[in-house]
């Protein structure tokens, strides 16, 4: 029992001598100087270069639109539809009227002309005359003698009773002036007098009158 209370006691002790000592080493320490306010060392920087201004853009043309040719647009008419019509029915009256007297036959048609005989054929002999007379009196025209011209027209007359008119040339040489010597051996001829069946009658002749080159000799 002594040994604890001893141990105790040195305990306590030991404690009053901690405590003594700090208070001493309390009271001896000195006030601290107050500490000096910190400087505050403002810095001056160079303002920085205004931006130059972004240069705009350049402008690019737009590409040249390629007109392409107007081309009219195609019209596609709508066929309408042929619309039927429609059959209208009609209703029909009795015929009122009164009947109409038969018509009476036609007289009958009057008897027809018996045909009259065909006219008669001009002789061959006759004709041959006719071309003689006309072929004997062709003259040459000088002119055609010296150019050595021959050749052939067709002239076309009426005669009666020995007598010519209103000749004509059908069908040409070529050459004027044998035309026009072919139709003054046609008003020249001396032509020959008519077969009893034609006496008083016209007729019509179309002959060929020749140059020749013994003609021209």
């Amino acid at each position: 029992m002594e040994i604890s209370l001893s141990r105790a006691a040195l305990f306590a002790l030991a404690i009053e001598i901690s405590i003594a000592a700090a208070m001493v080493a309390a009271m001896e320490r000195k006030p601290e100087k107050p500490r000096e306010p910190t400087r505050v060392v403002m810095l001056s920087f160079p303002a920085p270069p205004e931006p130059k201004p972004a240069e705009p853009p350049k402008k690019v043309d737009p590409p040249k639109k390629v007109e392409k040719p107007h081309q009219k647009p195609v019209r596609h008419e709508q066929q309408k539809p042929v619309e039927k019509p429609i059959p209208k029915v009609e209703e029909t009256a009795p015929d009122t009227k009164p009947v109409a007297d038969p018509i009476p036959p036609a007289p009958p048609a009057p008897p027809k002309p018996q045909n009259s005989p065909p006219a008669p054929e001009v002789p061959p002999s006759f004709l041959g005359e006719v071309r003689a007379s006309v072929q004997s009196v062709v003259r040459t025209p000088n002119a055609a003698k010296i150019a050595h011209l021959t050749g052939s027209t067709e002239v076309a007359f009426t005669y009666r009773d020995r007598q010519v008119s209103n000749p004509s040339v059908l069908v040409s040489s070529n050459y004027r002036m044998l035309d026009e010597a072919a139709i003054e051996a046609v008003n020249a001829a001396n032509y020959p007098a008519p077969p009893k069946e034609f006496a008083g009658k016209t007729l019509r002749f179309t002959v060929w009158v020749r140059f020749y080159q013994a003609d021209m000799e």
